[in-house]
């Protein structure tokens, strides 16, 4: 990682963990590892990643998410290409039934790609809780590497209900739509790319499952709040996956995920898929 790049990691992470007035504080910790296997790619075989991603609760007011994670390709013919991710999102409670969003997503890689680049965000949203929540984030990410440079901007709005809440169960359903503008075609024939994105959660003590789809086409999309950020030069066209959770009795979890994804490398026209196997292991403090 270069050395611009770590300044404004800490500065970003010490404004972002400096709350006022702090009540109490809340911390979670989860450390995760899987692999994805590619079929049908031109220039990928197969991966492994790991991470770790921080949750610190200030009062009820303020909250900080960090997460770094690695992640190493074995490519078609031999060579590696290894990325690092590093992302810092702080949410703010004050205003009653908001949440405000800000943070950065930096990537740092080695290999054949030319993929560096970071990640801004910004989100606002407003929630009735434990019942539904609306809002929207967006997106800024910049490649000054790749050539051609490319700067992508994404529209993701969101809306999340409670079906049902009972006692020891409650469903849950989220729907999400992606729209990313890219400033050039690079190849992948187009400049903008729609898609929807459908997950159901159950939550039946102590078990969590969740599921989800997505149908349309992606490209340098950032999904899951901005920890996730695609940054290869790729035309995404649908997935699915699921995951299952179980919460042990000394405030521990352990979840398993599957996910398929669906797409198409630049200048390949034949469709390819990777499933990710995933296995992570959560504590709170």
């Amino acid at each position: 990682m270069k050395k611009p790049e770590l300044l404004f990691l800490l500065v970003l992470t010490l404004f972002m963990a400096t709350p006022v007035e702090a009540e109490e504080t809340r911390v979670d910790a989860i450390a995760y590892a899987g692999s994805l296997d590619y079929d049908n790619s031109i220039a990928k075989d197969n991966a492994a990643f790991y991470g770790i991603y921080g949750y610190f609760g200030f009062g009820l007011e303020d909250l900080v998410e960090v997460s770094y994670d690695e992640l190493t390709i074995d490519l078609v013919g031999g060579g590696k290409y290894t990325q690092r991710d590093y992302t810092t999102v702080y949410s703010n409670f004050s205003v009653p039934n908001w949440k405000f969003r800000f943070g950065g997503h930096i990537v740092s890689a080695d290999g054949v790609f030319a993929s560096d680049g970071w990640t801004g965000i910004v989100g606002a949203h407003y929630y009735e809780l434990n019942k539904w929540d609306v809002g929207a984030d967006i997106y800024y990410s910049k490649y000054a590497d790749a050539v051609p440079e490319i700067s992508a901007l994404q529209f993701t709005p969101h809306i999340g209900y409670t079906v049902t809440e009972e006692k020891d169960f409650t469903f849950r359903t989220d729907l999400t739509g992606y729209w990313v503008h890219l400033d050039d075609d690079i190849g992948l024939g187009r400049q903008d790319f729609r898609s929807v994105e459908q997950r159901l959660t159950f939550y039946w003590q102590p078990w969590t499952f969740s599921a989800y789809g997505w149908s349309g086409t992606q490209a340098f999309a950032v999904r899951d709040g901005g920890f996730t950020v695609y940054n290869l030069a790729e035309r995404h066209t649908g997935g699915y996956g699921a995951d299952i959770k179980i919460a042990l009795e000394d405030a521990t979890s352990i979840r398993f995920k599957y996910t398929r994804e669906l797409f198409n490398d630049i200048a390949q026209t034949a469709d390819s898929n990777v499933d990710g196997f995933s296995v992570s292991l959560g504590h709170s403090f």
